[in-house]
């Protein structure tokens, strides 16, 4: 499961089965405390437990357990794991030139992590990574040109993605 840093994020885990007397959760094996970065509920009508995780922060991440335990000492648990992800912004020159014949860089800066994807566009056309495009999926990913010819020209966009945002910027680029 994912969240996003800042956000308030809710799990749940199902206890069934058991005459619950207590149900606690922790995060990579320490136990949470309920107060201001942690709240939790057992519904027994529901059979399931909510674990309430406010303001997320990539410390957050990790391997959450819920256990409930009966008055008999028997226990059930359940394991969710939490991955939390950066919204993406991606920043890219506005307007370039170029020259027939010559290669060039069309930088495009990408901040917030995971980066899963980063594809880029000419005109709305998805461009591949084989000759004379090349270019890298991390913050730094800039678009190679290695020979440039008039088809060049046109609109270059920068799309970068991960699990909770999609994020892209455009320029112009005009090969003489």
């Amino acid at each position: 499961m994912y969240a996003t840093t800042g956000q308030t994020k809710s799990m749940e885990c199902e206890v069934s089965g058991l005459s619950v007397s207590s149900v606690t959760w922790s995060h990579d094996n320490n136990f949470l405390n309920v107060g201001e970065k942690y709240f939790y509920t057992y519904n027994p009508s529901s059979e399931r437990a909510e674990l309430i995780v406010y303001r997320v922060t990539e410390a957050d991440a990790g391997t959450y357990e819920c256990l409930a335990e009966n008055t008999a000492g028997d226990r059930e648990h359940d394991t969710l794991v939490l991955q939390v992800e950066d919204k993406l912004d991606v920043t890219i020159s506005t307007v370039a030139e170029g020259i027939v014949g010559q290669g060039t860089t069309i930088p495009c800066t990408i901040t917030g992590t995971p980066i899963n994807t980063v594809r880029w566009l000419l005109n709305d056309i998805e461009l591949t990574k084989s000759s004379p495009y090349s270019w890298n999926t991390a913050s730094k990913a800039d678009l190679y040109i290695s020979v440039l010819t008039i088809e060049h020209s046109g609109r270059y966009t920068c799309i970068a993605s991960n699990h909770v945002s999609s994020q892209k910027a455009s320029m112009d680029l005009t090969v003489k």
